[in-house]
């Protein structure tokens, strides 16, 4: 992978962000392939990892059923060796009924395979993503 894919990326993820802020989790997840991984920090323990474009959709819909506003953030691309890239979002929402301000920092690191995303994984601190992926 050459060097710059952290910069070839991140117009890419920003159009995918803007789709996603606004509920179009087709066009958000429309370029990704079928055996796509996402590796949430929040998942259940029974279920590690979500595959494929469909199956992350259905599991930020479900987010959308908790939070009656929900927006990403994504604040830095840092790239990570040659194959991956590291993202810092901050997320803030507010939930449904309670009406709870919801603030989270979140750092994701996108592992690819030539010029494809392959999987997400989730950290709650750069450190522990650097520390696992990097």
């Amino acid at each position: 992978m050459p060097d710059d894919l952290a910069a070839r990326f991140r117009p890419v993820h920003e159009a995918g962000t803007e789709a996603f802020n606004a509920g179009d989790f087709d066009r958000a997840l429309g370029g990704l392939p079928d055996d796509f991984e996402w590796h949430p920090y929040d998942v259940d323990p029974e279920e590690d990892v979500i595959r494929g474009p469909e199956a992350v959709a259905a599991y930020f819909a479900r987010y959308r059923d908790v939070f009656e506003s929900w927006h990403t953030d994504p604040r830095e691309y840092e790239q990570l060796g040659e194959s991956a890239v590291l993202i810092h979002h901050v997320i803030t929402g507010q939930s449904r009924g309670a009406g709870v301000p919801v603030t989270v920092d979140v750092y994701e690191v996108w592992e690819f395979e030539g010029d494809l995303p392959k999987r997400v994984w989730q950290y709650d601190s750069r450190e522990e993503a650097v520390a696992a992926r990097g």
